[in-house]
């Protein structure tokens, strides 16, 4: 029970932090990859895609 309620925390986490990277990717208009990955974290529903949405956000947000 308790992993159920880490696990819908985070994916509440995630969701809440798309829109502010699809906002920081639309104030640059060449930033394709953000728009992606607000979308990853907006849309992951499992521990596997909410890893590698997390991953790939980390990585994006080191080369801004």
């Amino acid at each position: 029970m308790d992993h159920n309620l880490k696990k819908s925390t985070r994916l509440r986490r995630l969701n809440r932090l798309a829109p502010q990277v699809r906002q920081i990717a639309l104030n640059r208009p060449d930033d394709i990859e953000g728009w992606r990955i607000s979308r990853l974290l907006r849309d992951a529903t499992t521990p596997a895609e909410a890893d590698e949405a997390e991953r790939q956000f980390r990585v994006w947000e080191q080369a801004l």
